[in-house]
């Protein structure tokens, strides 16, 4: 689910909840990994018609999550999901 706000042509601001829900871990149903949410936030800023700066926040709230989880050999194995990570990104366009 995303909400998206353009105050003007130069501004952009998103916001986007993704979700994974509850899951099996095995393949006799008897394991379960209960799903995760995460935010994500992004800007833009475009100063011209020809640059543009985005910041985007991946999981915002820095939640612990696994991005695979599975049982075998008697175990859960959780592979463990990005922190909280911030990129920027900078666009120039020819004319």
């Amino acid at each position: 689910m995303a909400a998206n706000w353009q105050p003007s042509a130069r501004w952009a601001v998103e916001s986007e909840w993704l979700t994974v829900g509850e899951y099996w871990l095995d393949a006799a149903n008897l394991h379960r990994y209960p799903g995760h949410g995460l935010l994500n936030l992004r800007g833009r800023w475009a100063p011209s018609a020809r640059w543009a700066l985005t910041l985007r926040l991946n999981n915002a709230l820095d939640r612990h999550y696994a991005d695979r989880a599975d049982y075998a050999f008697g175990t859960y194995r959780y592979f463990p999901g990005r922190g909280r990570a911030l990129f920027a990104e900078v666009a120039w366009q020819s004319e």
